[in-house]
């Protein structure tokens, strides 16, 4: 797992090297939360005689929101991404192809998986799509990039693509006890194949319990790339932090499949919600919440 560490714990302090090379003056745009090097490195920098001014900057406090929520909160920052028709319709049952949204947008969408720890999908996802959930080009690949599902009766197959590239990107599997005892024979196989295993008590896999268990395992930045059922869960608990959202540009009424009812008023009941961003992506249209 990729637990990330500090510069004044693990890793030798970036704070030495900063006294080493002769540095006159630093500016700390935001402090490290970790109580085990809280102010540690401000104190080491003053005691070599260096200038050390504090000053907050909101650009730092995003760019390590998900260090920051890990330790102080014991959760990884969240975002979801959503890629829907115009009626909010995540799929299509009428054979007209699998992509809802044109290449621009999912190119965007690549470069967002490349930012985070880990991508979350739910099992209906992948026995339906088979997806491979990597950063893939243009985007800069990310061969630390996590793939999670969240499979509550342990149907991952063998077959899968996830399962099938497991020692070459990790690939992890959100389960209950008692799912791996229920299917010990499968557990053991997808073991081999290199899976590993996060086991949570709660056999409902709620998704406070899930966001538990992967930053316990050391994930940070969460991106979670499911269906309508897993989304809603995840934004009606309001453990969402921030929603991508990809709309085509077109309706699909009756041959519309994976619907989230209620969409947009699901949004108006998260707290603090604000539109942050829009823009045009291709004939899409892309928009960033900030929920909470």
């Amino acid at each position: 797992p990729p637990h990330k560490v500090n510069c004044c714990s693990l890793t030798p302090p970036c704070a030495q090297a900063l006294i080493d090379a002769g540095i006159a003056r630093v500016v700390i745009g935001a402090l490290d939360p970790d109580p085990r090097v809280l102010g540690r490195g401000i104190t080491m920098l003053q005691a070599a005689g260096i200038e050390v001014v504090q000053h907050a900057l909101p650009e730092a406090a995003t760019l390590n929101r998900g260090f920051f929520r890990r330790v102080q909160q014991g959760l990884p920052y969240v975002s979801l991404k959503l890629a829907t028709s115009a009626d909010h319709f995540m799929a299509r049952n009428d054979g007209g192809g699998q992509w809802l949204t044109g290449l621009p947008a999912r190119e965007h969408g690549h470069h967002l998986r490349s930012t985070h720890d880990a991508m979350l999908t739910g099992i209906g996802t992948v026995l339906a799509d088979d997806p491979e959930l990597t950063a893939r080009a243009p985007a800069r690949p990310n061969p630390y990039l996590v793939r999670v599902v969240a499979d509550r009766h342990l149907r991952l197959p063998l077959s899968s693509k996830l399962v099938r590239s497991a020692r070459m990107q990790p690939t992890w599997v959100i389960t209950s006890a008692d799912a791996v005892e229920q299917n010990a024979s499968h557990a053991t196989e997808l073991r081999e194949a290199g899976v590993t295993f996060l086991v949570v008590e709660d056999s409902a896999l709620p998704p406070a319990a899930m966001l538990k268990a992967l930053a316990d395992a050391g994930i940070t930045r969460l991106m979670i790339e499911a269906g309508p059922v897993l989304s809603a869960a995840f934004l009606e608990a309001n453990l969402a932090q921030t929603l991508h959202w990809y709309r085509a540009p077109f309706m699909l009424g009756k041959a519309g499949a994976s619907g989230i009812p209620g969409l947009d008023s699901t949004l108006a009941t998260v707290g603090g919600a604000r539109l942050a961003e829009t823009r045009s992506l291709g004939d899409d249209t892309y928009e960033r919440y900030e929920l909470n």
